[in-house]
């Protein structure tokens, strides 16, 4: 379920402005048990309509600017954009049994063996600098 909102307005110096709000529910992939998870997402933003990426520059902090490049913008676009945005980068169930499906007992499991340190490839590099500079 997606709902979206647009208000369109201009403020005092003219600008064409949007107020957009996206509410959505998404099923995304756990990451954890990679079930699918319910997502709900929740973004506003003021969008401001430029058609030069000068205007875009000297638009205030708080206007996302939105290039126009003619006469039309693809709203649709921007919903998805924002959409993208208010992503988390990742998602898990928020439910203990979506980590016991993964590992019987839960957090509850032995901490594994420390493996010895690997030899770094770029230390090499490192020690060659070091000289370097050194001798200098």
């Amino acid at each position: 379920m997606i709902e979206v909102s647009f208000a369109f307005h201009r403020d005092e110096e003219g600008r064409f402005l949007a107020s957009l709000a996206v509410d959505a529910e998404l099923p995304v992939e756990c990451q954890r048990c990679l079930e699918t998870v319910n997502e709900t997402l929740t973004s506003r933003s003021e969008l401001a309509a430029v058609w030069t990426d000068e205007q875009a520059r000297h638009l205030p902090a708080s206007l996302e600017p939105v290039l126009a490049a003619g006469e039309e913008v693809d709203l649709w676009e921007l919903v998805e954009e924002e959409l993208v945005l208010a992503l988390p980068p990742f998602s898990y169930h928020d439910d203990q049994a979506c980590i016991d499906r993964l590992v019987p007992g839960g957090a509850q499991r032995e901490a594994p063996e420390e493996e010895p340190a690997k030899d770094n490839p770029f230390e090499v590099l490192a020690q060659l600098k070091r000289d370097r500079d050194s001798g200098e």
